[in-house]
């Protein structure tokens, strides 16, 4: 739309402006990249619904030998480890158990990555469903034809009866479930170690800077909880991750991004608990600067 295009044309004029680094932290291993092959990668720390994911990619359609998948269990212990122990035997699975949950989303993600061989990388949570056994399938035929990126849409796991209230944007940009082909990984660098949270949001930046386009499927579907925040924290934690953003951005850059993060401060005019969500991420980022301590999720 003309919003996207908009921003695109920005970012790629201010970049020409003054040509900066935009390589994330992830150092490529030497493993042999597998042609046509998905790598589901996992950053887990809750047992059930990691649980409830591997059997939604065991039920997958497509051949076991298409796909392989990830799994680095953030200091959950033996939680984690006895569910992924217990689909050894049904999916190719690779692990990584950290002593010590790190709750830095951006080095997780590299970490999985630094396991992954396959042509494309499907970033999930652990409490991601992928409730259509046709999903790795239907995903399969969109990439063949040459796509860098795919945004299936995103729908609410379930919803909050009390509040009546469901989810935000069926195409948001997001890790809890996007394919991207490896090559555009590789070439930005991955993830960024330093980031709690948007660490998406600061690779989609960096792949509109490069030109990437990135391709919406309506028929392509995951559920996922919705997107509700029980406290400030969680906000706060995003602002602070935008304040980080400054590691990595000229400050002209970094500006328009914090300025975009304050957008929905109005919204808490409005009587509407969905609006209320989106003020809260505008909140955290205000805030941000005046919290001292270093929060996580």
């Amino acid at each position: 739309n003309s919003a996207m295009l908009t921003k695109e044309i920005v970012l790629q004029r201010l970049y020409k402006m003054k040509v900066f680094d935009l390589k994330g932290n992830f150092v490529e291993t030497p493993a042999q990249e597998v042609a046509g092959l998905f790598s589901c990668l996992i950053c887990a720390c809750r047992s059930p619904e990691l649980n409830e994911l591997l059997h939604d990619l065991y039920a997958q359609s497509i051949s076991k030998d298409r796909f392989e998948v990830i799994v680095v269990n953030d200091g959950a212990g033996a939680g984690v480890r006895d569910v992924v122990d217990s689909f050894r035997a049904l999916l190719n699975i690779r692990y990584l158990e950290l002593a010590e949950p790190l709750r830095i989303i951006g080095a997780l993600r590299n970490k999985a990555l630094e396991l992954a061989s396959g042509e494309y990388i499907l970033f999930l949570d652990d409490d991601t469903r992928l409730l259509d056994k046709e999903f790795l399938l239907l995903a399969d035929g969109y990439l063949r034809n040459g796509l860098d990126v795919l945004c299936p849409s995103g729908h609410a796991l379930y919803g909050l009866v009390k509040y009546k209230y469901d989810y935000f944007n069926e195409f948001s940009f997001t890790n809890c479930c996007c394919f991207i082909r490896r090559s555009i990984l590789l070439r930005l660098g991955g993830l960024r170690n330093d980031l709690i949270a948007y660490e998406d949001i600061d690779l989609g930046i960096r792949m509109t800077i490069i030109g990437i386009k990135v391709k919406n499927c309506p028929d392509l579907l995951y559920w996922h909880p919705p997107f509700y925040f029980y406290s400030w924290q969680k906000p706060i934690v995003m602002g602070q991750s935008i304040l980080r953003l400054k590691n990595h951005y000229p400050v002209y850059i970094w500006l328009l991004i914090y300025l975009n993060s304050l957008r929905f401060l109005p919204f808490c005019l409005l009587p509407n608990r969905k609006c209320w969500q989106w003020f809260k991420i505008s909140y955290g980022a205000l805030v941000a600067p005046f919290i001292g301590k270093k929060l996580y999720y």
